[in-house]
């Protein structure tokens, strides 16, 4: 009976501790002097870094308001601190943008599992995707956009390396009958078009080819692009909506969730100027650069990647 009741108090003092323990917040990302105080032990001192957990009662310490922190509930709802100070984790949780919603939540986890991989596995990515980046630039016209991508936006804009000695190049592109349907010379290394103004077909894929206009024989590689169906953009354009009305469009996690959506999705050309802009807003957060050399990596661009 005796043996029964210690059981049952230890089995007690074990939930009640669990309990304590329970994450509130998941680190996303962060830079400058960033530690979180335990609530459980006061005198121990973390530093943050992207998967660590937060628990109740814990306390954030930030220094300065040049540092920067963004983290994410179990729920997937994100905030960004962005300013000097210590921040109590029940205040924390009363600051969760009210905004946020399913979808703006699922690509917000999305984006935690995948700043929480550690970082050799981006160096095994490295290794896999390599073979495809060299040849990819074994093209004498390098293109800075991915080898095959679908396409959210009407407007499509492509840029390219300058050709030493070259001031015009001419950009064609062909359905898969290599039939042309846009010819158009240029003297600025890149290209805007419009998908409805060329009648560009859902569900089709096409194939851009960029020349030099004086010596056509250099030429960039293939670049397969792929138009939507009209039921995929109506959904895409609805949660792109969502994801807008979760958070601040000026911030670098916008930016960042709207260039997760746009990678998963295969949208490579619309999420690589969004990972530009995270890491434009905080050029010093390593954790979204390391993001966006693993997209780079993933696309055959790898020589792109940020060090």
């Amino acid at each position: 009976m005796f043996k029964n009741l210690i059981i049952g108090l230890l089995l007690s003092i074990i939930g009640v501790h669990a309990i304590a323990q329970e994450a509130v917040f998941t680190i996303l990302a962060s830079k400058g002097t960033c530690i979180v105080q335990r609530a459980e032990n006061p005198d121990s001192y973390v530093p943050l870094e992207s998967g660590l957990k937060i628990f109740k009662g814990d306390k954030i310490i930030v220094t300065g308001d040049e540092s920067y922190v963004s983290l994410v509930t179990s729920e997937g709802k994100a905030l960004e601190i962005n300013k000097g100070g210590a921040f109590n984790t029940n205040k924390l949780e009363e600051q969760v943008n009210s905004n946020s919603n399913d979808v703006a939540s699922k690509y917000v986890q999305y984006l935690a599992e995948s700043l929480t991989k550690k970082s050799e596995q981006v160096n095994q990515q490295m290794g896999v995707t390599g073979s495809v980046e060299r040849s990819w630039k074994k093209s004498e016209l390098f293109v800075y956009a991915p080898k095959n991508s679908k396409v959210f936006s009407n407007e499509v804009t492509v840029r390219w390396k300058e050709l030493s000695g070259t001031s015009e190049y001419n950009v064609q592109l062909l359905n898969m009958f290599d039939e042309v349907v846009f010819d158009e010379n240029v003297n600025s290394s890149q290209i805007s078009f419009s998908i409805l103004d060329l009648d560009l077909q859902p569900t089709e894929v096409y194939k851009l080819i960029i020349s030099s206009l004086s010596d056509p024989a250099k030429k960039s590689s293939v670049i397969t692009l792929e138009v939507p169906s009209k039921d995929e953009v109506a959904k895409m354009q609805n949660e792109v909506k969502d994801i807008q009305q979760a958070f601040d469009a000026n911030s670098a996690l916008y930016n960042v969730v709207l260039a997760t959506y746009f990678d998963k999705s295969g949208m490579y050309l619309n999420a690589m100027p969004l990972y530009q802009k995270a890491i434009e807003t905080e050029p010093e957060v390593e954790a979204y650069q390391d993001l966006y050399n693993d997209f780079l990596f993933r696309v055959g661009l790898g020589d792109l990647s940020i060090y």
